[in-house]
């Protein structure tokens, strides 16, 4: 080879070498142009040192943290991240580092304490050799759209439930009205008895589903079904009528059993008892160790010495299901002019 051509080739070698780092400059001062702008973070770490060529400006705003620092120290970028998403980040900058794509989301905990969610698209640039060079990526902050998707994943799980305890309420309650219907209908002497007797007890269990429907997990208010019991019976504002007790919330089922417990006293007194007679009427109850304590206590203006208990579905639902249901104490005496009834209620029935 002439010394004329050895002259060219370099010449053109030259030339070429000069053209690749020119577009080399031209493509990073884009790729910066385009970083100082960006919304997101990009980053660029070189592969050899371990340290970062670069860093946007969106880093300082996400991360609420200079880039500076960063930049002199990379370790502080581990310590932004959230302690129980260090080891998922970890594990990626290293996949990143072995030429793997990787798409990575973890949370930071910024200075001022806040917490967000980011989702990195990181990927590795190989020289000409085909070996890693640098590895670089772009973070996003998407806490805004992860907030949304909890809440519809949270959304979801409650709809779930709901369904499932909806479900589960329907089969009960058609097991306590085929209950219901086949003991009063043991208990009735004629049709209209049947009739009259199954209309007040399903009107309970309803006015029971709906204290129960109100606020599902806050449950039933105790006051509330009793008010409602009471009302029903068209017993407003008596004055010769007391309901006294703290604020009570019980589950579903002890409520629902409570009421139709309820229905059954106030039925019993209007037919016999002290709202059958202008007598008085006290209802109260309270927390006393670790049970309710709920006393209902009926004075009747006359006394009746012949007077005995009634037996029937009332005096069954307070001795038999009210302490198998529900493994409640209850104590139920009939006087000459009076009634009391007791019942002590575990506190695993209550909310809250």
């Amino acid at each position: 080879m002439s010394d004329e051509q050895l002259a060219i080739e370099r010449h053109e070698d030259t030339s070429g070498g000069r053209a690749i780092d020119a577009a080399a400059r031209e493509g990073e001062a884009r790729l910066r142009q385009f970083g100082e702008h960006a919304a997101d973070t990009l980053w660029i770490i070189d592969a050899a040192s371990g340290r970062l060529d670069y860093l946007s400006p969106a880093f300082e705003r996400i991360w609420g943290e200079s880039r500076e620092r960063i930049m002199a120290d990379l370790s502080r970028w581990r310590e932004l991240v959230h302690p129980d998403d260090r080891a998922v980040a970890g594990e990626a900058l290293s996949r990143l580092l072995a030429g793997e794509p990787v798409t990575s989301e973890y949370r930071i905990v910024r200075a001022d304490g806040g917490v967000r969610w980011i989702r990195d698209v990181g990927f590795a640039i190989r020289d000409e050799d085909g070996r890693i060079a640098r590895v670089a990526g772009i973070a996003h902050d998407f806490t805004d759209r992860r907030a949304i998707e909890d809440a519809l994943r949270e959304s979801d799980r409650r709809q779930r439930t709901l369904l499932g305890e909806l479900q589960h309420r329907v089969r009960n309650n058609l097991a306590v009205v085929r209950s219901i219907t086949r003991r009063t209908a043991e208990a009735s002497d004629t049709a209209e008895d049947l009739a009259a007797h199954l209309d007040g007890r399903i009107g309970a269990l309803s006015r029971a589903q709906a204290e129960a429907t109100r606020d599902p997990e806050r449950g039933m208010d105790l006051r509330a079904l009793i008010d409602d019991e009471l009302l029903a019976a068209a017993i407003v504002e008596h004055e010769r009528v007391r309901v006294d007790g703290p604020n009570v919330r019980l589950r579903h089922k002890a409520g629902e059993t409570l009421t139709l417990a309820m229905h059954e006293l106030v039925t019993n007194s209007l037919k016999f008892g002290a709202l059958s007679d202008d007598g008085a009427l006290s209802i109260t109850w309270r927390v006393h160790g670790d049970r309710l304590a709920l006393d209902w206590s009926e004075r009747l203006r006359e006394a009746d010495p012949a007077r005995v208990p009634r037996r029937g579905f009332g005096t069954e639902m307070l001795d038999q299901t009210l302490p198998y249901e529900l493994g409640a104490d209850v104590a139920f005496e009939v006087g000459a002019s009076t009634v009391r009834c007791g019942i002590r209620l575990p506190l695993q029935h209550l909310i809250g």
